[in-house]
């Protein structure tokens, strides 16, 4: 967009002060021209793809025009008092990023079509805003129960750092872009949408293992969800560590295992694999310990 073009959209938007509708579709407009992304306009505006993509389409083909003026279809409260309030407690339930959503459910349910600006208008009416939910943790312990875990695990640190025996890790697997990506939808103004942010494992997952004495992290890697078997091939990669042409390298003779109470974690062929390691001649013991969460 010249500079020229710009000039011309900013004296507009002076112009109409008392139209709201009217100057932020101008507004959308300079921002699109001043060489803003989508996701920084719907941000600052607080509006819908759709209405971007409406307003610079029409901008396109009209000229400031089409800003000016309202071209938009209304949707003249084609609902009955009931059907508004179905599709009201419809957007609540189901966070929708988008007006097309709500506009296909209402045809699909009462048959009645509106425009995209026209659902933006009824969502406003009813007190709804665009704008990102806010992400939770979906299962975590109480306070109490984190403060016991807290206590015994930093006694067992310390006890394997005093011993050179002894050494411990603490085990996970993770999975990289496993959580929600939060955008934004239509939320009913002054309330907060919650998105539980754990998700199921997708892609290259990790199983990791980390010392908190020596710092040392030991991982691999796989296609496949983290389990059993991924547990069993960590545990040996950890002891591995400890030797080099079949002599030990590190003095240390107990495994302490820290875990979360994933299942896996907790399954026959693990525990058995643990119970051969016990009586391995560079191993003498494995202990394992479970956190709740």
């Amino acid at each position: 967009m010249s500079e020229e073009e710009l000039k011309k959209l900013i004296d507009a938007y002076k112009t109409y002060k008392d139209a709201g509708e009217v100057r932020t579709r101008i507004h959308c407009l300079i921002l699109w021209g001043k060489g803003y992304d989508w996701a920084t306009i719907k941000d600052v505006l607080m509006i819908s793809d759709g209405m971007i993509q409406e307003v610079t389409k029409k901008y396109k083909l009209l000229g400031i025009g089409s800003l000016t003026t309202n071209h938009y279809e209304g949707h003249n409260h084609k609902m009955t008092g009931e059907q508004e309030k179905a599709v009201v407690e419809f957007v609540k339930e189901h966070f929708i990023a988008s007006t097309k959503v709500a506009i296909k459910w209402v045809e699909e349910q009462f048959g009645i079509a509106y425009t995209e600006q026209g659902m933006y208008d009824f969502l406003k009416r009813y007190g709804f805003v665009y704008k990102k939910p806010k992400g939770v943790l979906g299962k975590h312990p109480d306070e109490e129960t984190q403060k016991a875990v807290s206590e015994d695990l930093t006694s067992i640190i310390k006890e394997c750092d005093e011993d050179e025996n002894k050494q411990i890790y603490f085990m996970d697997g993770s999975g990289f872009n496993h959580n929600v990506k939060l955008g934004y939808g239509w939320i009913k103004k002054g309330e907060e949408k919650l998105i539980k942010t754990n998700t199921g494992r997708e892609k290259i997952n990790v199983n990791g293992a980390y010392n908190p004495v020596t710092q040392e992290v030991i991982c691999i890697e796989q296609e496949e969800s983290v389990n059993q078997q991924s547990n069993m091939k960590l545990v040996d990669k950890i002891v591995e560590q400890s030797f080099k042409d079949g002599k030990m390298i590190t003095g240390k003779r107990e495994l302490f295992l820290v875990m979360d109470n994933a299942k896996y974690n907790h399954g026959k062929l693990f525990k058995e694999h643990l119970r051969l390691s016990k009586n391995s001649r560079f191993i003498k013991r494995v202990s394992c310990y479970w956190e709740d969460r």
